[in-house]
């Protein structure tokens, strides 16, 4: 039977005993009982510390150890070694000593270094898994799954607990945005965890303006002042996702006209002024996402002849 108190000093062992035996502070001697024949003894390193503080075997007096009379030691780490008196000739042997070597920790090995998974641009957004590295991984033997541990995926997306990647539509962001968290790979049969830090970036709705900044055209006459979605050019522009709208964002239109926010063109009628005169103002294009650009342009109006 074994005798479940650690042994930390030295200490004589009894027939049919076994001893778990600390040396993490100093060799431990374990002196034998008298030799009968088909008696054992087994002792085993309880915190793998026989390489640096030994567990030596003493015979009483008179008796052998593997056949001579002097004590030996056990100096590899976990060994359990159990011996049995054979009788007087070579005394005490060593029938049976193994380790834990066939007991191994599990391991776990992230596909990916920690850092940046990727970037999807605002036309990827609805395909994470075919444009960003998966937080995958390996392990030794037992099954992983995959979650967040810490921090958050970009809104929308999701990972797929049993192969590391990433499915969902992320959402549209008003500007480039940084999504930073931990993902815990966790063998199933064992509980054995480990973790990665990782982000994710999800670009900006992308606005292109069609129309050229600078003048939009000029209004002669009271027909023209009239009609300025006829004669003046519309303010348009196109963007990679989700629609826009316009606005003025500094300066001002001329007199009377006003800006379509849905289509960009011009409406109503421009007041006649007293002599040519050039409105100058900033038109701000939005996404639904709150994305923004902004295009500077010009309106003449002049005065009825």
């Amino acid at each position: 039977q074994w005798e479940t108190t650690p042994k930390t000093a030295n200490f004589n062992a009894g027939a049919g005993e076994g001893y778990f035996v600390d040396t993490s502070s100093n060799e431990v001697t374990v002196t034998l009982p008298t030799g009968v024949a088909g008696e054992s003894v087994t002792i085993l390193d309880y915190v793998s510390n026989a390489n640096t503080n030994a567990i030596i075997f003493a015979p009483q007096s008179g008796e052998k150890i593997e056949g001579a009379t002097s004590g030996q030691g056990v100096t590899a780490n976990r060994q359990a070694t159990t011996l049995t008196y054979s009788g007087a000739t070579q005394g005490w042997l060593v029938s049976s000593s193994g380790d834990s070597g066939p007991i191994q920790t599990p391991t776990i090995t992230f596909t990916t270094a920690s850092g940046s998974l990727g970037t999807l641009s605002d036309t990827q957004r609805s395909d994470p898994a075919g444009n960003l590295s998966s937080a995958g991984g390996t392990a030794s033997f037992g099954t992983l799954s995959f979650s967040v541990q810490s921090g958050s995926l970009p809104s929308g997306v999701t990972i797929n607990s049993s192969t590391g990647a990433f499915a969902g539509t992320a959402n549209a962001v008003a500007s480039e945005t940084v999504s930073s968290f931990t993902i815990r790979a966790t063998i199933t049969e064992t509980g054995t965890t480990s973790d990665r830090a990782f982000t994710i970036t999800v670009s900006a709705p992308t606005i292109t303006f069609n129309t050229a900044s600078g003048s939009l055209g000029t209004l002669s006459g009271s027909t023209q002042r009239a009609a300025p979605n006829t004669n003046l050019s519309a303010v348009t522009a196109t963007t990679s996702s989700g629609t826009l709208s316009y606005s003025i964002q500094s300066g001002s239109l001329p007199g009377g006209l006003t800006l379509t926010s849905a289509t960009g063109a011009f409406s109503g009628t421009a007041t006649n002024p007293g002599s040519s005169t050039v409105s100058s103002f900033t038109v701000r294009a939005t996404n639904t996402s709150g994305t923004t650009s902004d295009r500077a342009f010009t309106i003449t109006v002049n005065p009825d002849p």
